[in-house]
């Protein structure tokens, strides 16, 4: 028994992944989890290879995207842990450059909920301001801008015109 550590409970991340390779959302994964400098869990599931039927395993090798994501939400919380802010502030508070009154609108909401592109861009009022916890789980609106004729993401046309 590691301190603080509840092993048994590690195997629910097993079942989850498990879940998601039945489900076919991934081919396979490694699960790491340290206490205190020390490994205390390793599990591998699924393949590494779907075509070969490779199995993953300790020295898979993983293409890995976008790796500042993770490397910033974990300083965020790390200063969350320390009381320096909260997740429900509003991201203006940290960088007033989020401070605005209006927002250039690219999708109308429906009756339902779903969101639906507008042909042109137009600007309204702000609703809610931005909050920490959006940006941290990619809710916010914020785009990437990586669609520069805005087919799927029509505020990305406005980043580029």
């Amino acid at each position: 028994i590691i301190s603080g550590m509840n092993l048994k409970r590690c195997s629910l991340i097993d079942e989850h992944i498990k879940q998601w390779i039945r489900d076919k959302r991934i081919a396979g994964a490694s699960i790491a989890i340290y206490r205190k400098q020390q490994s205390v869990y390793e599990a591998f599931h699924g393949l590494q290879d779907t075509k070969k039927g490779v199995a993953v395993s300790s020295d898979t090798i993983y293409r890995i995207y976008s790796m500042t994501k993770p490397i910033v939400s974990l300083a965020l919380m790390q200063l969350y842990e320390k009381g320096k802010f909260k997740l429900t502030d509003p991201v203006s508070l940290y960088i007033p450059a989020f401070d605005k009154k209006k927002l250039i609108g690219v999708y109308d909401y429906k009756a339902n909920g779903r969101p639906q592109a507008l042909s042109d861009a137009h600007c309204t009022r702000v609703r809610s301001q931005i909050r920490i916890w959006q940006l941290l789980t990619h809710t916010s609106g914020l785009s990437y801008g990586f669609d520069q004729h805005g087919i799927m993401q029509p505020v990305d046309r406005l980043y580029h015109a």
